[in-house]
């Protein structure tokens, strides 16, 4: 869950499954938000462990936006 008072960096992970490589793009709080740290991600399916951050970005998002905030739980909500 985003925490709407805590600095993200959005950065670009990646880990090796199997044969494949899998990418994704996340809200990374700042403190862990650091060029090839390895993370745990959260998912639907439980924690998967071994995301390598490969790239940082260069905005810093406070609280990820007022409007992508409202957006996304609006979005929850609607469910």
């Amino acid at each position: 869950m985003i925490d709407p008072k805590m600095a993200y960096y959005q950065c670009v992970l990646a880990r090796v499954q199997g044969k494949r490589i899998q990418v994704h793009t996340a809200w990374i709080p700042v403190k862990f938000a650091r060029k090839k740290a390895v993370l745990k991600l959260k998912t639907a399916k439980g924690w998967e462990n071994g995301w390598v951050v490969e790239i940082v970005g260069q905005g810093r998002n406070v609280g990820v936006g007022d409007d992508v905030w409202r957006t996304f739980r609006g979005r929850l909500k609607q469910k």
